[in-house]
């Protein structure tokens, strides 16, 4: 009999649907309370964002990301995550993709 494989699915912070890894972004907080995006896995609480403009503004409005890291981010630091995260799609090399 064969084993159907598992594929690991995680849920967005910004708009609550649920896709592989692999098509979102994953952060965590910083020891200075704000979001970094997570390149390589480390142990610590994280959280999974799609790459869409959607999303972006929803991480923003919505709280689910206090949520999913189990602390307080402030609305400053969300926008401000957002603002870096626009610039870096913005600037990327055709092709490439971040984290």
């Amino acid at each position: 009999m064969s084993r159907l494989s598992h594929t690991p699915q995680r849920t967005c912070v910004g708009c609550g649907q649920r896709d592989a890894p692999g098509q979102m972004l994953r952060f965590r907080q910083e020891g200075s309370g704000g979001l970094a995006i997570v390149a390589v896995p480390i142990g610590g609480r994280t959280a999974y964002l799609h790459r869409t403009l959607e999303c972006r503004v929803g991480l923003v409005k919505r709280r689910t990301v206090n949520r999913s890291l189990r602390t307080g981010v402030a609305a400053e630091q969300k926008i401000r995550f957002v603002r870096d995260l626009e610039a870096m799609l913005k600037n990327r090399a055709p092709g490439k993709e971040i984290c």
